[in-house]
C-alpha cells in the first residue's frame, strides 16, 4: 500500500489549528496574518495552490536559517510533484497576486498585500536611465564600498591601516592608480575587464609598468562581470523608482518589497565580486597586483 505523506503543508496545518492564537499574537504575527490572508484570497484553482502557498509560507519563515529558497525544484521535491507542473502553478498564483518571485534570490514569497506594479515601473526606470554605463560606473553607484582595513599589518604592529575600494574601467585604471587617496592610506583598485581580451590586455600592462606603480596600490583584475551587470543596473532603476514614485509614500508594503528587492540584487552583486576576487585563472597566471609585485 501507498505510504500516507506527511508535508510541509501538513505542519502548516497544525501550527495554525495547535498554536494558531500565539502565533497571530506573538511578535511575526504580521506574517502568519498574511499567510492566513493570502490562503483566504486564493480562489481554488487546481488542488496544488493552497498547498504551494503553505509551503512557500514556511520555507518564508524558517529557510533562511537552513539556507533553503523556495523556488521550483525545492517546491517539486517538498510535494513530490514534477517540476513543469509546479512550474505552471506557481505563475498562476503569480498572476493572482497571492505570491511573487524576486529573481536575485530565485525564489517565491507571500505576495505583500499591495496594487503596486513594481515590474511596471522597472521598465518605466530601465528607459530612464541610460544602458550605456559601464560595468565599473555602474557598481560605483550602485554598491557602497566600505574601506578596508589591513588586518595583518594592524595584529603586527598596532596601527590600523585602511585602503580604499575603487572599481574603475579597463580603460581609465592607470590614471585613478596614479591619484592619491583623499583620506586612506591606500587604493585597493578592481578594474572590471569588459572581455578576457581586455583583461588579458590589463594583466600585460600590469607585468610592463609594475614597479612604476605607487606601492600602496594593490590592483586586482576582474573578469566574466556580464553575469553582475543586470543585476547593478537594477539596483540605479529601484533607486530611481525610489525618488521618483509619489505612489510609494502610502503604500508601506510597496516600500518594503522594493527595499527587499535593492537589498536582493546588492547581495548578488557583492557576492559575486567576491567570488570574482578570489577565484583562481584556469592557468594559474597572476591577476593582482600587490606592493609592486604580480601574485595568482
Amino acid at each position: 500500500s501507498k505510504l500516507l505523506r506527511y508535508g510541509l503543508e501538513h505542519l502548516f496545518d497544525y501550527l495554525m489549528t495547535t498554536i494558531g492564537p500565539t502565533l497571530l499574537h506573538g511578535r511575526d504575527s504580521l506574517f502568519w496574518a498574511e499567510a492566513e490572508t493570502v490562503i483566504q484570497r486564493c480562489e481554488g484553482g487546481s488542488p496544488l495552490q493552497i498547498p504551494l502557498i503553505k509551503i512557500i509560507s514556511l520555507i518564508g519563515y524558517v529557510g533562511s536559517f537552513v539556507g533553503l529558497r523556495a523556488n521550483s525544484e525545492v517546491l517539486s521535491i517538498v510535494l513530490g510533484v514534477p517540476q513543469k507542473e509546479i512550474d505552471c502553478e506557481v505563475e498562476k498564483l503569480v498572476m493572482q497576486k497571492l505570491i511573487s518571485f524576486r529573481p536575485f534570490d530565485k525564489e517565491y514569497v507571500l505576495w505583500q498585500g499591495s496594487d503596486f506594479d513594481l515590474e511596471h515601473w522597472l521598465k518605466q526606470a530601465r528607459a530612464s536611465i541610460s544602458n550605456q554605463i559601464s560595468v565599473a560606473e555602474l557598481l560605483t553607484q550602485s554598491i557602497v564600498s566600505h574601506p578596508l582595513m589591513a588586518r595583518r599589518h594592524a595584529y603586527q604592529t598596532g596601527t590600523s591601516r585602511f585602503v580604499e575600494a575603487i572599481y574603475v574601467s579597463d580603460t581609465n585604471w592607470f590614471v585613478e592608480a596614479q591619484k592619491n587617496s583623499e583620506w586612506a592610506d591606500g587604493k585597493m583598485l578592481f578594474v572590471v575587464a569588459s572581455s578576457e581580451d581586455s583583461r588579458n590586455f590589463v594583466l600585460a600592462s600590469l607585468q610592463d609598468i609594475s614597479g612604476s606603480l605607487p606601492s600602496n596600490v594593490i590592483v586586482s583584475v576582474l573578469s566574466s562581470v556580464a553575469h553582475i551587470r543586470s543585476a547593478a543596473f537594477d539596483i540605479l532603476c529601484f533607486d530611481w523608482i525610489s525618488k521618483n514614485c509619489d505612489q510609494l509614500s502610502g503604500d508601506p508594503a510597496a516600500r518594503k518589497e522594493l527595499n527587499q528587492r535593492r537589498i536582493d540584487a546588492a547581495a548578488y552583486v557583492s557576492n559575486e565580486i567576491a567570488e570574482l576576487t578570489h577565484r583562481r585563472t584556469d592557468d594559474d597566471s597572476p591577476n593582482w597586483l600587490l606592493g609592486g609585485e604580480l601574485i595568482s
